[in-house]
């Protein structure tokens, strides 16, 4: 992460740059096509009212694993904190719940970015599978990835292990819930 931030402050990255920092490797990001930024924007606006004064809400912005991964998720739960974050991004314990918007990324943020997920213990992480149109949940993190696996259609509901009163239709979540 040292030499990560070395390149922004060189100028060879800026704020700008689709970039996320994986397990050491500089990984360029897809760019936001406007059906992936609908998604983000519905999630944002669905998140922001039903967990409001209970989490924060960040969108595309990174989080740290360790020395060498800063992924930037679509969306993350995260726990209330009076700064903000402003001295530090947050780490998996103080996420409630990562969601990943997958369209052209479907394959990365399965392949690669939940074992990663898993690995460093997040207990929960959607992924908005977009082609398919459906919330797959996965849960129970372990070393070799997600014991448990939900695919969730527009006519279910969820509810996220950290907030189980609150009930959300998987409908407001998805493109077809218009």
């Amino acid at each position: 992460r040292r030499e990560y931030y070395a390149l922004v402050e060189a100028g060879v990255l800026t704020e700008d740059s689709r970039v996320e920092l994986i397990r050491g490797d500089i990984a360029v990001m897809s760019p936001i096509n406007p059906v992936h930024a609908s998604a983000v924007d519905r999630l944002t606006a669905v998140f922001s009212v039903a967990f409001a004064g209970r989490a924060m809400v960040r969108v595309q912005n990174p989080f740290v694993i360790g020395d060498d991964t800063e992924p930037q998720p679509d969306v993350i739960l995260m726990k209330p904190r009076a700064d903000y974050y402003a001295t530090e991004h947050p780490q998996p314990q103080d996420m409630f719940l990562t969601v990943e918007v997958a369209n052209t990324s479907l394959r990365y943020d399965r392949d690669v970015k939940l074992p990663l997920y898993a690995a460093s213990g997040l207990a929960e992480v959607w992924l908005l599978n977009l082609p398919d149109n459906v919330l797959e949940v996965y849960r129970e993190p372990g070393p070799k990835g997600y014991r448990s696996l939900q695919r969730l259609s527009p006519g279910d509901q969820v509810s996220p292990l950290a907030f189980p009163d609150l009930t959300l239709p998987v409908a407001d979540l998805l493109p077809a819930g218009e």
